[in-house]
C-alpha cells in the first residue's frame, strides 16, 4: 500500500524510463541509417543523407509500438531489431 503518491511516483518513473529509451532508439536510428544508406547507394547530398529525415521517417513505425497493450505483440519488432543490430555490427 503505497497510496496515491506512490502510484504517481511509479507512473512518472515509468514514463521517464519509456521516454528516455525511445529517445535512445531515435538517436541510434539517426546515427546509423544515413550511414547504411551511404554504404548501400553512396553519398548524394540529398535529404536522405540527413539525420532528421530518418528520425521523422521512423517515428510512424515506432510510435504505434509504444501503444501496444501486450508485450507479446512486440515479438516481431524484436526480431527486426535483432536483424538491424546484426547489420550495424557487420558494418
Amino acid at each position: 500500500p503505497v497510496g496515491c503518491f506512490g502510484t504517481l511516483v511509479t507512473d512518472f518513473a515509468v514514463a521517464v524510463i519509456g521516454s528516455s529509451s525511445a529517445i535512445g532508439y531515435l538517436i541510434v536510428v539517426g546515427d546509423t541509417l544515413p550511414e547504411i544508406k551511404a554504404w548501400v547507394v553512396g553519398h548524394s547530398n540529398t535529404i536522405f543523407d540527413s539525420r532528421e529525415f530518418w528520425i521523422c521517417a521512423v517515428l510512424p513505425i515506432i510510435v504505434p509500438l509504444a501503444y501496444l497493450r501486450h508485450i507479446d505483440s512486440l515479438r516481431f519488432a524484436s526480431f527486426c531489431v535483432i536483424g538491424c543490430v546484426v547489420v550495424i555490427v557487420a558494418t
